[in-house]
């Protein structure tokens, strides 16, 4: 199913979309990634996301003059800041192996109503992806004795072995945004 992202049009208006092709594909280990047919000649650099038809779907790592590979969501490495629609709850996803389907969202405190076929979309948090892009839907959830957060097993929109086209998203104040978070830590 395709979505849409739940972004105020005003504040998606400080992104740019660049659109690429999958032109290499690897789902079968613990650090999977994309290669897309976009590289520096097209505005492409490190750290922009990247979106499918289905919703989030990685980051630019490593970028050439035509091409540049992306970790998915798939890669042991791979972090997304996601919460649930309208809860005012953000947590980090991420996946644990296994099954090319499924990810893990934590942090998300016990007193947030969750239930099963919940979506899950990206955060405000992001420095890489505008707030609202659709990630996936909960499978079901538990709290680990002793922890006051939800550990919560969600189904991927995205179908990794077969994505062809996606969406670079380049947002131009990251660099700014950075700075600023940097001089603030560096005031602790």
């Amino acid at each position: 199913p395709s979505h849409d992202i739940r972004q105020p049009a005003d504040s998606l208006a400080e992104y740019r979309f660049i659109p690429a092709r999958v032109v290499g594909n690897n789902t079968a280990h613990r650090h999977n990634y994309l290669i897309l047919n976009r590289g520096s000649a097209h505005g492409i650099k490190s750290r922009m996301g990247v979106a499918g038809p289905s919703g989030a779907v990685g980051i630019v790592d490593q970028v050439s003059d035509n091409f540049c590979s992306v970790i998915t969501l798939l890669h042991s490495k791979a972090r997304l800041s996601a919460g649930l629609a309208k809860k005012d709850a953000v947590g980090t996803l991420f996946w644990e192996g296994g099954l090319i389907s499924r990810a893990t969202l934590i942090d998300i405190p016990m007193h947030v109503p969750v239930k099963a076929g919940d979506t899950i979309y990206t955060s405000s948090y992001s420095l890489t992806f505008p707030s609202g892009v659709p990630v996936g839907r909960v499978r079901n959830y538990r709290i680990p004795d002793g922890e006051s957060v939800y550990r919560i097993s969600v189904d991927l929109f995205t179908d990794f072995r077969s994505v062809q086209y996606v969406h670079l998203i380049d947002y131009p104040k990251r660099y700014e945004r950075l700075q600023l978070e940097e001089k603030i830590a560096q005031d602790d």
